[in-house]
């Protein structure tokens, strides 16, 4: 989730600075839900990879008792720009702005 987290700061300061944007929120942090559901669909594509199946340190391996999951987002960065967007656009839901 943390991604999704750079990603609202990313726009934040895009939108502020190139379109004249003024938000009174720093930050976002996503709810529980919107946790689980990113996980949800950050899964969907890691495990339709050969990597999902490797025992490597960029599976979290290598760290004992640490849940095996891929590192970054293996839905193409045009995917995850999209999802950026549609969130942006509607609003940040499922995230608590500060």
């Amino acid at each position: 989730m943390a991604i999704f987290v750079r990603c609202i700061d990313n726009r934040h300061r895009v939108m502020r600075t190139n379109a004249g944007f003024d938000f009174d929120f720093m930050y976002g942090m996503p709810t529980e839900m919107m946790e689980n559901e990113w996980i949800s669909y950050h899964d969907g594509f890691a495990n339709a990879t050969l990597m999902s199946k490797t025992n490597s340190w960029y599976m979290g391996s290598n760290v004992p008792g640490k849940q095996r999951r891929m590192l970054s987002f293996a839905g193409g960065v045009g995917t995850y720009h999209q999802k950026c967007e549609e969130l942006a656009i509607r609003g940040y839901p499922g995230f608590v702005m500060h």
